[in-house]
């Protein structure tokens, strides 16, 4: 109530964006007077929410658009007490930047009292962000810092910023799916709901949408990718990209804002801590990578067995949920909207594969596709190659000759670039392992009849593959419909074949799958093991033989089961065989009892490849023990 008379406008306007208050209403000091309603006349609505309390103290990150002061405010009525953070970019325009942030301080500190800010000087990470990440990952990998960092700024309650769903790249559902929960402090975006119209709104309320939309590059608008920014970045693409960031000490200049005014000013040096929630499979701040045997991390498995099959992409996962329906042999436009999806996949594999996509025919994985190139062919091939190229024992005497070249070996990662088809027969490649592993615009393919690829070795899903069929001439392994060519008959698995897409389409530019190469057959040899591989590999895959007295079988269970780390013994095909095929190519006494292979994706990072290594050698070390 205000009892002496009635506020002018401006204080009005005021009142009204304090928190708690509900309704305005004129009221006279004479008992005598009140008539009706005893609060008197109704002047106008205030802010509503709860009073501020020292206890929710809050961080909101202000940046000088429109929606960041909104956030703030908003967050101002309901209870919490708000500072704010701005990074600072090194923009020619710094000062003008500082200079329009202050004033919107300035109008928030009128609503709360007090509003302390602090600018944060993010040019060094600036820099090795442009130098070392993707420029349509930038505007993640910026905003991934602002957050962790945020987290780690000082002891509030949680973090609030601007973000509307869908504003902006940053601002995709996946995206805040993919950032908010890798750090370790609430992430609330009070404004997730609402349009941009009620935004403008509330900001021309609170005074600061005139300031926001003066002229400055603010850090919003620097991060804005030139080209297109990711609009699904996954969590092992974030990971990986944060790796290659170290970040050192920033310099802070903090100021304290009073009743609309810059009371103090000072400057302090912030050493970043850790801003991540703690998790294997999210990124830890760069230059505060943790040993890979931490114990916090133990219950999040690193998967390094992708030679058997790789771990599916989250984009992989919803392009199939939004497959189409229909199927694709229908005339109705159900039908045809499928046909246009598979035939889509087939020319983006095409390309990939530089062959033509008229001769490319859609599998259930490797292994099919493998039989329906060698059906009824005498096969020629080296010992270690996949088991599904075996020569089929009902081959007819005098039929051609299929020599087949692992273009990859599914064992040892070792490549095979030998691409010459045998006088009179027919060259096959199984480059199940190789699809975007090995660029096949560097091959020279005018010799080869066939090739075979699968989804399940990229981030793909199981159950689809496909195979390359010069002139589509084969031995037809099926009878049935007329479904890719008669080759392959029956119904085309369209969520699959989109999914083999979307696989097909993921950014593997940040992959540091050489450095991990490196990392493990030094590591590996330290450990005592021999390396099992011929000439050049594709980097993904490592084959090793653990030292005398060692089980490969308690070996892999125990780091499975205690240190939460899977690699493979081996191909996944010949899990229940005693397989001796890499040491009988490689001309070694076999030691199949004792051979590991670990294999990892375009996703994995050096901090994996550390823990892997890290526990196994804490298990070997565990058995010798007890030996």
């Amino acid at each position: 109530e205000v009892r002496k008379e009635i506020p002018t406008k401006e204080q009005l306007k005021l009142l009204a964006l304090l928190p708690g208050i509900a309704k305005i209403y004129e009221a006279s000091q004479e008992r005598e007077e009140r008539k009706g309603d005893p609060r008197g006349a109704f002047i106008c609505s205030g802010a509503q929410g709860i009073p501020i309390t020292p206890d929710q103290r809050v961080l909101a990150l202000i940046s000088g658009g429109i929606d960041s002061p909104v956030a703030a405010y908003r967050m101002m009525t309901r209870g919490c007490l708000v500072n704010g953070v701005h990074f600072l970019n090194s923009t020619n325009d710094t000062a003008s930047v500082v200079e329009k942030n202050r004033r919107i301080c300035e109008r928030l500190s009128t609503v709360q009292g007090r509003f302390d800010m602090h600018y944060v000087d993010i040019s060094t990470l600036q820099s090795q962000i442009v130098a070392n990440v993707p420029n349509h990952n930038r505007t993640l990998i910026y905003k991934w810092f602002m957050l962790s960092l945020a987290a780690s700024f000082d002891d509030s309650c949680f973090i609030v910023t601007g973000d509307s769903a869908g504003q902006v790249a940053s601002q995709t559902v996946h995206n805040i799916s993919t950032l908010y929960p890798t750090i370790c402090k609430a992430v609330i975006a009070p404004l997730i709901g609402v349009t941009k119209n009620f935004i403008i709104d509330e900001a021309r309320k609170i005074n600061t949408f005139d300031l926001s939309i003066q002229e400055g590059a603010d850090c919003c608008q620097y991060m804005m990718c030139k080209s297109g920014a990711n609009l699904m970045m996954g969590r092992r693409t974030l990971e990986a990209c944060v790796r290659r960031i170290k970040l050192t000490e920033l310099e802070v200049m903090k100021e304290v804002y009073r009743d609309g005014k810059l009371c103090e000013s000072s400057e302090f040096t912030y050493y970043p801590q850790s801003g991540v929630r703690a998790s294997n499979n999210t990124p830890p701040p760069a230059g505060l990578v943790q040993d890979g045997s931490n114990e916090d991390d133990v219950h999040d498995v690193v998967y390094f067995d992708a030679a058997a099959g790789t771990k599916m992409a989250e984009q992989v996962r919803m392009a199939m949920m939004r497959a189409p329906e229909g199927n694709p042999n229908s005339m109705h436009m159900s039908g045809r909207e499928a046909r246009m999806a598979v035939e889509k996949v087939r020319s983006q594999l095409a390309k990939v594969m530089h062959v033509p996509a008229n001769d490319i025919i859609f599998t259930s994985g490797g292994t099919e596709s493998n039989n329906i190139a060698l059906n009824g062919y005498h096969v020629v091939r080296e010992p270690w190659s996949h088991a599904s190229t075996s020569e089929n024992p009902n081959v007819p005497d005098g039929a051609t000759v299929v020599k087949v070249v692992d273009l990859v070996n599914h064992e040892t990662g070792s490549i095979d670039r030998n691409l010459i088809r045998p006088e009179g027969g027919r060259l096959h490649i199984d480059a199940s392992q190789a699809l975007l592993k090995i660029d096949f615009g560097s091959l020279n393919l005018s010799e080869v009849d066939s090739i075979t690829v699968t989804a399940h070795k990229i981030n793909g899903p199981v159950g689809v593959g496909a195979v390359y069929l010069r002139g589509l001439t084969c031995n037809k392994l099926f009878s049935g419909g007329s479904q890719e060519k008669g080759i392959r008959p029956g119904t085309e698995n369209v969520p699959a074949i989109v999914g083999f897409g979307a696989a097909l389409a993921l950014d593997r530019s940040h992959s540091v799958h050489k450095e991990i190469d490196a990392l493990m057959t030094e590591e590996l040899e330290k450990m005592g093991c021999e390396i099992n591989r011929r000439g050049e590999t594709s980097g993904y895959i490592v084959h090793a033989t653990l030292p005398q007295g060692y089980s490969n079988t308690d070996v892999v269970s125990r780091l499975s089961t205690k240190y939460h780390v899977e690699i493979g013994t081996g191909s996944a095909c010949k899990t229940n065989e005693v397989n001796t095929t890499v040491y009988d190519t490689l001309g070694k006494t076999p030691a199949p009892t004792r051979s590991i292979r670990i294999s990892w994706d375009s996703f994995a990072t050096l901090n994996d490849a550390e823990r892997v290594l890290s526990a196994l050698k804490n298990v070997l070390g565990e058995i010798k023990l007890v030996r």
